[in-house]
C-alpha cells in the first residue's frame, strides 16, 4: 500500500508543477501584454485569461476532492493485560475532507512613472549622504552614511516628505532592512563591521551585534525568521531575529554591495557590474547585466516580484522581471535621475522612494496603474 501511496503522490506532485509552469506562462503573457499591448488588446487577453484561469481553478477543485487521506488507527485487543500483544496498526485510506475558498486578488501593472516630489537632503545635513532606506508602516526610514559624520544616523520621514525624527546609531548606516511584523528594523554598518537594531514605533536604537571577518558588511535583508547579512568577502551571513549566527552562504560573485530578499527565500545582490539571484545554497538561479546599467546599486520589488535596479553611473532605474528578463528603464537623466543610490519600492502608495543626486535628494515617484487593473482567482486550502 505504500508503494501504491507513494506512486500517487508523485504523480499528483508531477501534475501540480506542470500547472505551476502554465501559471507562470499565463503571468508572463500578462506582463507582455500589459506592458506593450493596447487596452483592447489587454481587454480581449484578459477575457481569455479569465477562461483558462477559471478551466484550471475547477481542475484544482475536482482534485482536491479526489485526494485521499491517509491514517491509521490502533486496534485494542479485547483484554489487553492478559495478552503479550499491544495490537495491531491498520491503515485507512478516506477521502480528504479538507475544504476549499476562492478569493480575489489584484495585481497591477506599473506602466508609468514620474517624479512627484523630492527633498533636498542637504537642509537637514549639509553632508547628507542617503545610501539605504526602507518602509516601517507609515514611517520611510533612511540611512545617512556619511563616512566621517560625527552622529551617525537614521533619518525618519513620513510618506509625504516631512521630516520627523533621526535616530543615532554606532556608526555610519549603509543599508536598513525591516524584520516583517514587527516594529524593528535593523542598520549594517560598514565602519563597524557589525549591525543593529531599531525600534521603528519608539525611533531608538538597540542592541549592536558585531559580525565575523574582517571585511565590511554591506548587504542587509529580512524574511520572517531570519536576517541576511552580505559583505565585501563575497559571505551571506544568515542570522536568527535575535541576532545569532545560523550558517552562512559562499557566493561565486563578487562582493555584495546590496542584498534583497525575495519569493522562495532566494536573494537578490547587487555588486559592482550586475545583479544576481542565488539560492540558499549559494548556487545562481541568473545574473543580469546590461551595458546600459552601470554601477547597480540598490534594489527593490513590486507586487509582482518584478524587479528595480538603481544605476548610479547610468543615471536610470532598470525594471527586470523575476527571472531576471529585461522589461524596461522606468526613469532616465531626462527624468532627473542622477546618479541614484538607494530605492524603495511601496505597493500600499503605488510610490517608488529614491535617494538621487548621490544621495543629497530624497525623490518620491508616483506610477500610473489605472487602466492595468485586474483581478484573478486563486485557490487556498483551509
Amino acid at each position: 500500500m505504500q508503494e501504491e501511496m507513494s506512486v500517487k503522490l508523485n504523480t499528483e506532485k508531477d501534475q501540480a508543477e506542470t500547472d505551476k509552469e502554465v501559471v507562470s506562462v499565463y503571468k508572463k503573457q500578462f506582463q507582455f501584454v500589459s506592458l506593450h499591448g493596447s487596452d483592447r488588446q489587454a481587454f480581449l487577453f484578459m477575457h481569455k485569461l479569465k477562461m483558462a484561469l477559471h478551466d484550471l481553478t475547477n481542475q484544482q477543485i475536482g482534485k482536491i476532492a479526489r485526494m485521499r487521506s491517509l491514517s491509521i488507527e490502533h486496534e485494542m485487543p479485547e483484554e489487553l493485560l492478559s495478552c503479550l500483544s499491544l495490537g495491531s496498526v491498520v491503515p485507512k485510506d478516506n477521502l480528504c475532507t479538507e475544504k476549499f475558498k476562492l478569493h480575489v486578488e489584484d495585481f497591477k501593472f506599473y506602466k508609468n512613472f514620474h517624479l512627484h516630489k523630492k527633498v533636498d537632503m542637504t537642509g537637514i545635513d549639509k553632508k547628507a549622504f542617503i545610501t539605504g532606506m526602507a518602509v516601517s508602516g507609515d514611517k520611510l526610514l533612511l540611512c545617512n552614511c556619511d563616512w566621517n559624520h560625527h552622529m551617525p544616523q537614521v533619518l525618519v520621514f513620513n510618506k509625504s516628505g516631512e521630516y520627523l525624527a533621526n535616530i543615532e546609531v554606532k556608526g555610519a548606516p549603509w543599508d536598513i532592512a525591516v524584520l516583517p511584523r514587527s516594529d524593528q528594523a535593523v542598520v549594517v554598518l560598514p565602519s563597524t563591521n557589525s549591525i543593529q537594531f531599531i525600534d521603528t514605533m519608539k525611533q531608538v536604537s538597540g542592541r549592536e551585534i558585531k559580525m565575523a571577518g574582517s571585511d565590511e558588511k554591506r548587504g542587509i535583508a529580512a524574511t520572517d525568521d531570519k536576517i541576511f547579512v552580505g559583505g565585501m568577502d563575497r559571505i551571506v551571513y544568515i542570522l536568527d531575529h535575535d541576532g545569532n549566527l545560523m550558517s552562512t552562504i559562499f557566493s561565486r560573485g563578487e562582493k555584495f554591495c546590496y542584498l534583497l530578499s525575495v519569493s522562495n527565500c532566494d536573494l537578490v545582490y547587487s555588486d559592482f557590474s550586475s545583479i544576481h539571484r542565488i539560492k540558499l545554497d549559494g548556487s545562481e538561479v541568473y545574473s543580469y547585466k546590461s551595458p546600459n546599467l552601470r554601477n547597480p546599486k540598490k534594489i527593490a520589488t513590486d507586487q509582482l516580484g518584478n524587479l528595480y535596479v538603481a544605476g548610479k553611473d547610468s543615471n536610470n532605474i532598470h525594471r527586470i522581471t523575476p527571472d531576471g528578463t529585461f522589461l524596461d528603464i522606468v526613469l532616465t537623466e531626462e527624468d532627473g535621475i542622477h546618479h541614484p543610490r538607494a530605492i524603495n519600492f511601496d505597493n500600499s502608495s503605488n510610490m517608488l522612494f529614491m535617494s538621487n543626486q548621490s544621495g543629497k535628494e530624497l525623490d518620491f515617484c508616483c506610477t500610473d496603474f489605472s487602466c492595468m487593473h485586474y483581478t484573478f482567482m486563486l485557490l487556498d486550502l483551509f
